[in-house]
């Protein structure tokens, strides 16, 4: 048995919240490892929407450019009855809602559809970018912890180690280990009696790859067939049920191409080469606490069950890691409480939604056929699917000194386009809120002599003005030179804004008092 040094943090799950995690403390210098059980990576589309919210905290962490390359194109659906009548046909190209396009605030409205297997190289390149690699074949067998430290024993590759961190997260999905041996309760419902799905990747012939084809039927609900240019495959979904025999079907190639037989009865459409399959059967559960001492849960350890369940599981890991980090570098633990008090209440909520929409609408197959409609359509009745309404207004972080703006602490800081003040280029709010730092943005067209003093490795200040402004310019200095920013942040005199490293809003007043900022961020991060 080896007995690793210890390091700062040790992760359990190698999905897109642990890499997440992983990659935002890497690139704020906390040591971490990650481990992943499977001795190979896995494959397939499994969840292939990333957010708007998502891709906001992907272009923070340098991700997104390579996963908007990856993307899948969203192509024409046709909808056909039973006896494969066309039914109708929805293009994006024809019915694009105002809801989904890029505005100067929001620039990632719509989802990029991206397989998760793409997601999840792209994650681990980045993670391997800072020097730190997924541990595979890795399994954790057992820890403990104390005061400072937890222990863990894991068996790598056949070998037994000891491994010593500052904490452990768990991010090792519904069935973590992490989760029971912190004897933290999975409380929630499976819905036996409804429908489960069956999916999986493989080829297609005999039906046209320019579109999405989808069957529906009151008795059966769906089958889907959706073509997936880049990755050179096709996603099958179809509604199962248990039957009279009350069991399920087996997911494999003789199995989808029974059931598209059996249900549509097209000649010549054949299935081959299927490389991933699943079934899937809805499972809602939450924990009724994020954190035991030093081990704290982020993702699906934490819950299943949610429509937008991945993106929900990075905002999880995005939302810990800058405070996780900070509390590592001499922050108040204080600082951590704040990661269950903000997330847990989202997750709880929209699983409340779903479950008495599940409740009170008709359930079955045509409720399943109208959630790939929605699906299609980039819509859902039950959650937010761009997340960008996620607020933590409540949260002991979240203060408004008055009522001067129009934003307030918690919401999540918009994004706008301006102008260097000194050079003329363009730069976004995003641009300038990138990286590990709070972001302090002082809204005032007079000169603001303490601004250069508070900027440190824990702060970026910016003076933000308006167009026309003939005032000395310096490199702290950014022209709203469309109006954008004056008006996404509700902004009609001077006012200071302090945003957070994960890009929401932490303080708002009026008064351009260097000192309230200052008071702010000893008590926040001791600093």
């Amino acid at each position: 048995m080896t007995t690793i040094p210890s390091l700062d943090v040790f992760v359990v799950g190698a999905g897109p919240a642990g890499l997440t995690l992983a990659i935002d403390l890497a690139r704020r210098g906390i040591s971490c490892r990650i481990i992943e059980k499977l001795s190979v990576f896995p494959t397939g589309t499994r969840a292939r929407g990333i957010g708007a919210r998502t891709q906001e905290i992907f272009f923070d962490l340098g991700l997104l450019e390579a996963l908007s390359a990856s993307a899948e194109p969203f192509l024409p659906s046709r909808f056909y009855d039973r006896d494969n009548h066309l039914v109708r046909e929805v293009d994006p190209a024809w019915s694009i809602d105002p809801a989904t396009l890029p505005t100067p605030d929001a620039p990632y409205r719509s989802s990029l559809m991206v397989s998760q297997q793409v997601t999840d190289t792209v994650l681990r390149e980045r993670l391997a970018s800072f020097g730190v690699e997924v541990e595979r074949d890795c399994r954790l067998i057992s820890f403990t912890q104390d005061r400072d430290h937890i222990t863990a024993e894991v068996i790598r590759a056949g070998k037994r180690e000891v491994i010593k961190a500052n904490y452990l997260v768990g991010c090792d999905g519904g069935a973590s280990t992490v989760r029971k041996g912190a004897m933290i309760p999975f409380l929630g419902e499976t819905w036996d009696d409804e429908i489960s799905y069956l999916l999986g990747n493989l080829s297609v012939n005999g039906l046209d790859k320019g579109y999405w084809h989808t069957w529906t039927d009151a008795s059966w609900g769906y089958v889907s067939l959706q073509s997936m240019i880049k990755a050179a495959t096709w996603l099958f979904v179809a509604t199962v049920s248990s039957g009279k025999h009350g069991t399920l079907p087996t997911p494999t190639l003789e199995t989808f191409q029974a059931l598209f037989e059996e249900r549509i009865g097209m000649p010549g459409v054949q299935f081959s080469h299927l490389t991933w399959q699943s079934l899937y059967r809805r499972n809602l559960r939450v924990v009724d606490r994020y954190r035991s001492g030093r081990v704290l849960l982020a993702g699906d350890a934490a819950h299943v069950g949610q429509e937008q369940g991945m993106n929900m599981s990075i905002q999880d890991a995005y939302n810990l890691s800058w405070k996780l980090a900070l509390v590592l570098k001499g922050a108040p633990n204080a600082l951590l409480e704040t990661y269950q008090a903000e997330r847990l209440p989202i997750v709880r909520q929209n699983l409340i939604t779903m479950s008495a929409q599940n409740l009170a609408g008709p359930g079955g197959a045509s409720a399943a056929a109208e959630s790939i409609t929605n699906a299609i359509l980039n819509k859902d009745s039950a959650v937010d699917p761009t997340q960008l309404s996620v607020s933590y207004g409540s949260s002991r972080l979240s203060r408004d000194l008055d009522d001067t703006t129009g934003i307030r602490a918690g919401d999540r800081a918009p994004d706008a386009p301006c102008l260097r003040a000194e050079s003329g280029e363009p730069v976004r709010f995003f641009e300038v809120f990138q990286g590990t730092h709070f972001t302090l943005l002082v809204f005032s067209d007079q000169p603001v002599s303490w601004l250069p003093t508070v900027e440190s490795n824990l702060l970026r200040a910016y003076r933000v003005i308006r167009a026309g402004n003939r005032d000395t310019y310096d490199r702290y200095t950014l022209v709203d030179s469309a109006g954008h920013a004056y008006q996404a942040y509700g902004i009609s005199d001077a006012a200071l804004v302090l945003v957070r490293p994960d890009g929401y809003i932490g303080l708002t007043g009026g008064n351009l008092d260097q000192e309230l900022i200052i008071d702010y961020l000893h008590d926040v991060v001791g600093q």
